[in-house]
């Protein structure tokens, strides 16, 4: 009996001691404290108010402060009347900013797609908590075309490509399918810049079968072959430019017009005309094919050589008054300055000047050659 009065007698030590010990540390520290605050209390008063006002008014404290009554981590304004609030939890929600209230239940996202100035549509996609895509009324919340797509895109003139079972059809606003489920959805890792699965002026940009890239009308039907590494649009004039796989291209117009076949290294188009490039030659044409600059190039450079050495045995050089080389398609030529003629072809893939009237050149990389100009 003894024994167990002993026992609970050194418990209820022990639970006072456990008791007594922090509240003797909080005690010890708050003297500490006061002690410290009563040397240090102007400067520190200082600092509080200091830390206090940036809080408030600073752009880090508003956002903290945002974040406290508004559990989003970031904001995305989708019309002028609404915004997707994110969530710390990958979620997000319509927010309705001029009645201060959401209007659609938790997502895992909303597009913003409706920044894009090329797009204009009341029409976004949604994807819902099974990971499939729908559409949505960017002003009211309203589910206009329910989830039901793998992969879903933009509206653009009047269509918008869906993705099921690998598969890519398109569909009008009330959801009804117009282009059937026809192209496989082969998706390449440089498509991004070439490829939105967008109808624009009547053409959407497609691949085939064959992991090659043409063009498609809103009948399904290809304009442009799938033939193609891909293809880049010229929006001032409607049309493509086409690129092959051996890094040729061509030019086809609005109404799908071949203008230039797939046989110049660069076609650009500019308001009065095209400047084309083939074989390392660079030249200018008008709209009726009719040649206005028969000689063009990338850019110009000036040549120096050595006419001997100083004391440290650096070389001393002369800049040539009468040659520049010239650059076209990752090629050199040499242009006499003062007579304004092309001296050789865009031919080199390297040149310098080794004397006054002698070059030293390379092409392909097959040795380099040293050569005197004609005069």
């Amino acid at each position: 009996m003894k024994t167990i009065k002993q026992f609970f007698e050194a418990l209820l030590d022990l639970i006072y001691l456990l008791i007594t010990v922090p509240f003797i540390f909080i005690r010890w520290t708050w003297r500490k404290f006061r002690s410290w605050w009563s040397r240090r209390k102007t400067w520190a008063k200082t600092v509080l108010a200091i830390l206090f006002i940036f809080i408030l008014f600073g752009d880090v404290g508003i956002w903290r402060i945002k974040r406290i009554f508004n559990p989003s981590y970031w904001d995305t304004q989708l019309t002028d009347y609404t915004s997707v609030h994110h969530f710390y939890n990958d979620k997000c929600r319509l927010y309705d900013d001029f009645n201060e209230k959401y209007i659609t239940p938790k997502y895992k996202w909303i597009s913003p797609v409706l920044d894009n100035e090329d797009y204009d549509d009341t029409l976004t996609v949604f994807c819902d908590m099974n990971n499939k895509r729908g559409y949505l009324n960017a002003y009211t919340g309203e589910v206009v075309i329910e989830p039901q797509y793998d992969a879903a895109w933009v509206f653009s003139d009047g269509l918008a490509a869906v993705k099921k079972d690998n598969m890519i059809g398109f569909i009008n606003k009330d959801g009804e399918l117009v282009i059937p489920f026809n192209f496989k959805h082969n998706k390449r890792e440089y498509d991004y810049d070439y490829i939105d699965y967008g109808f624009h002026n009547g053409y959407c940009y497609m691949i085939g079968d064959n992991g090659c890239q043409g063009v498609i009308n809103k009948s399904g039907e290809w304009c442009i072959e799938p033939n193609y590494q891909y293809i880049s649009k010229i929006a001032r004039y409607n049309g493509f430019i086409t690129h092959t796989n051996n890094n040729l291209c061509g030019y086809i117009d609005k109404d799908m017009n071949v203008v230039f076949p797939d046989e110049y290294s660069k076609i650009d188009i500019t308001p009065d005309g095209y400047i084309l490039t083939k074989d390392n030659r660079m030249w200018k044409e008008d709209f009726n094919g009719k040649v206005t600059n028969p000689h063009m190039f990338e850019y110009t450079g000036n040549m120096s050589y050595i006419i001997g050495y100083n004391n440290d045995g650096d070389g001393i050089y002369k800049l040539s008054d009468t040659y520049k080389y010239y650059y076209v398609n990752k090629h050199y030529g040499l242009y006499n300055i003062k007579t304004q003629e092309f001296v050789t072809p865009a031919i080199y893939t390297d040149i310098e000047m080794i004397g006054e009237n002698i070059f030293e050149a390379e092409i392909n990389d097959s040795g380099s050659f040293v050569f005197i100009p004609q005069q």
